[in-house]
């Protein structure tokens, strides 16, 4: 369970991982990190994030368990032209291909899945 208060992150600068898995998640597909502001915090619609840098919305599950404090430091946001200091919270999901196939043109369903373990952060220093 977070202890992260919902009510507390309008505002907040977030990095957000997003792993994309085939059906059953057998195999990795695509992984993403993102970087982004809170705007908006709905109980049960979501949480909106405004991307950077084109400004996008972006809503993620209202489930807060996959929300960690950032340690300090600097994320190299592939998007972005800096990097990005010290954010307040990193954020992860799996999010997983629902059918195996569908026909063509249908729907199709992917399941999110909150990561809550923390992440472990990799810091280089310099000597």
């Amino acid at each position: 369970m977070s202890s992260i208060d919902r009510s507390q992150l309008l505002t907040k600068r977030i990095i957000i991982g997003l792993r994309y898995y085939d059906f059953e998640k057998q195999n990795l597909l695509q992984q993403k990190l993102l970087y982004g502001v809170v705007v908006k915090v709905m109980e049960e619609d979501g949480i909106v994030v405004e991307l950077a840098p084109k400004s996008e919305p972006f809503t993620l599950p209202s489930d807060i368990s996959s929300w960690h404090p950032a340690p300090s430091g600097s994320f190299v946001v592939d998007e972005l032209d800096d990097d990005v200091v010290d954010p307040d919270y990193l954020v992860r999901w799996d999010i997983v291909r629902g059918e195996q196939s569908n026909d063509k043109g249908e729907h199709e369903w992917w399941q999110w899945q909150a990561i809550s373990e923390a992440p472990t952060i990799d810091v280089e220093t310099s000597q």
